[in-house]
């Protein structure tokens, strides 16, 4: 009987899997599935009835699934006790205008004021402790996060790096409280500031990421011990429950894309990454820089990613000129695109997908929701005229996008990515498209190549 290990991969929408021979690394099966549908848990527990798994070697994880709650406000159920002064310095460094070819969205608070606490307590920057922690002033903050049902607290004192003596003490009257405690990472004091950012959106994702770990652990619980379930990490290592590794599991994939690329392609060269993808369209560049969300800068590294303009659940709309645009706005894949059978507004997403391998009754579907928006225009145009105008416009759109945003030193772009399979004739003829490198992700899955990476270094 094969050994067998599994490598899972959750996005925002949709997840995936791959059952791998550990030993050959040979891959045995895949599967991938639309989680409104099909939630992590249900899905695991049918699965390894139907393949009659009684035993897994390993299974490693990576995902983009948090990447969702980066729209809502983060801190809002988040308590810090910051040094008395520094109560707005979360704001500081505070990112203004978006990447050029991102939108310019303002983000949503990153946390609420009304859980912000300061003490009196200070360290100076020669490590002295110029006024020591009083535990009693402590006690109200206790007292008033538990009617608040506050269950998590991020300690965000000054100059903590040079001297933890206060910052141990304040640890340790939460956590005897029964609060879960959240430190940052010492680090030098003109980087505090983005540690702390850091610290904070590490403890807001928490609960969903506990969430996504025990829907894993939980249904492979008779065939997998915990310590052989693994997370991908920002530096592509693996980790279980160490909780500031959380938040750089999210850069983990464009990590682990910047160097299995080249070894996939036998390159010693550096490559950028045109990702086409089912949810995502973006540019991966091996170029590390401090990551940088909404909220401003934080101290990790990360490969350079820049999110387009274009994205494939923004709507079809008419302007007021009634003339035929994309919506900036983002439909997302709930209820999602008309093609898959739940949405009613065609998107890009829609676009791409159209053609005769599609089914008829999405083909009319289709048809059918394209012509009520064209009804409405000044344009006399066919509706398959119009379906093929436009999946050559969000092409051409797409080429500008990466001519703008490739690193001119490079020659090799890799296209990788859902889309990109579904599309492969289209970009083997398009004029621009023709001339890049593809990567299949039929034949090389997110979730195998987690698999590879992980079985690489746990043999």
């Amino acid at each position: 009987m094969k050994n067998k290990s599994l490598g899972i991969f959750i996005g925002e929408s949709f997840a995936e899997l791959t059952l791998l021979d550990t030993q050959s690394k040979e891959k045995l099966d895949f599967q991938r599935w639309y989680l409104p549908r099909a939630n992590l848990k249900s899905f695991l527990s049918k699965y390894i009835v139907e393949k009659s798994l009684t035993k897994l070697d390993h299974v490693f994880v990576g995902h983009r699934f948090l990447e969702k709650l980066f729209s809502y406000r983060l801190g809002g159920s988040v308590a810090q006790i910051v040094t008395s002064g520094f109560e707005k310095a979360l704001h500081f460094e505070e990112t203004s205008i978006s990447d050029s070819l991102i939108w310019p969205q303002k983000p949503p608070a990153l946390s609420s004021n009304d859980l912000i606490f300061s003490i009196n307590e200070s360290v100076t920057s020669e490590g002295r402790i110029a006024k020591a922690v009083d535990s009693t002033a402590l006690e109200p903050i206790s007292a008033k996060l538990k009617l608040m049902e506050v269950k998590r607290v991020c300690l965000h004192l000054r100059h903590a790096k040079l001297n933890k003596k206060n910052l141990l003490q304040v640890q340790s009257f939460f956590e005897e409280a029964g609060f879960d405690v959240f430190t940052p990472p010492p680090v030098d004091p003109e980087m505090e500031f983005k540690s702390w950012r850091k610290n904070l959106i590490e403890a807001a994702i928490t609960g969903t990421f506990l969430e996504i770990q025990e829907d894993i652990r939980q249904p492979l619980n008779s065939i997998i011990s915990n310590e052989n379930i693994h997370f991908l990490g920002a530096n592509l290592n693996w980790f279980q429950d160490q909780k500031s590794e959380r938040l750089g599991s999210l850069i983990a994939l464009e990590n682990l894309w910047t160097r299995m690329f080249p070894e996939i392609l036998n390159s010693k060269e550096k490559i950028d990454i045109f990702h086409f993808g089912l949810e995502n369209f973006s540019m991966i560049q091996n170029d590390p820089c401090s990551w940088e969300l909404p909220w401003g800068p934080l101290t990790l590294s990360s490969s350079k990613r820049k999110d387009f303009q274009i994205q494939p659940t923004q709507s079809l709309k008419l302007n007021d000129n009634n003339e035929l645009i994309f919506d900036q706005k983002e439909l997302s894949f709930e209820p999602g695109p008309v093609t898959m059978g739940r949405g009613v507004v065609p998107c890009i997403y829609d676009i791409l997908n159209f053609s005769d391998a599609l089914a008829s009754e999405l083909q009319e579907k289709l048809i059918r929701s394209l012509q009520s928006i064209l009804k409405n225009s000044h344009k006399s145009i066919s509706t398959l005229q119009a379906l093929k105008l436009l999946k050559n416009a969000v092409l051409d759109q797409l080429a500008t996008h990466i001519e703008f945003t490739r690193s001119p030193q490079l020659k090799q772009i890799v296209v990788y990515g859902f889309i990109a399979d579904l599309l492969e004739a289209d970009l083997k003829t398009h004029k621009y498209f023709s001339q890049f490198i593809r990567i299949s992700e039929k034949e090389w899955p997110k979730s195998s190549l987690i698999a590879l990476w992980g079985l690489k270094g746990h043999q």
